[in-house]
């Protein structure tokens, strides 16, 4: 059963309607300047508005801004469906993490002949790396590989040390 409003019909909106009226914090959507894959996609919001979420890793409560959104999706090209699963301090750790995983694997191509039976130097990635998977939850088979190698050399160290 349906439910029954107590305002006035003619003074009703419908969810588009209410979607489609730009608040005070909002900023109005100008398509072209989005990215040519979000161009394709189909949306009859007409303005940024703040979106509050919860970050996927401390659970902290964050908002994406109209401004925010307006300077990913049309100054950066984001595409249009992304939206923001971190807060702005768990953001900021995790390409912390990135760029100190991108140094270790600058390094790695540089010193290769020496780091790949460098236990430590082995362990200290594979730690970096699986850190940061935690706040991409995306799987990286570099981490499967550094464990084995890993294995492996302590391993042969023990046959070694006996």
């Amino acid at each position: 059963m349906a439910r029954k409003h107590n305002t006035p019909k003619h003074l009703q909106k419908s969810f588009k309607d209410s979607l489609l009226t730009t608040e005070p914090n909002g900023i109005p959507i100008n398509r072209e300047n989005w990215s040519e894959k979000s161009q394709g996609s189909w949306t009859w919001i007409e303005v940024y508005t703040d979106k509050s979420y919860r970050c996927r890793y401390c659970r902290e409560k964050a908002v994406f801004t109209a401004k925010e959104q307006h300077y990913a999706y049309e100054v950066k090209k984001r595409y249009i469906d992304q939206t923001r699963v971190l807060c702005p301090a768990c953001f900021y750790i995790m390409h912390a993490k990135r760029d100190a995983i991108q140094a270790i694997e600058k390094r790695w191509r540089a010193e290769k002949s020496q780091l790949q039976n460098d236990v430590a130097f082995l362990r200290d990635w594979h730690e970096k790396l699986q850190d940061f998977q935690r706040y991409t939850h995306k799987w990286n088979n570099m981490i499967t590989s550094l464990q084995k190698r890993i294995e492996r050399l302590e391993a042969k160290e023990e046959l070694n040390n006996d």
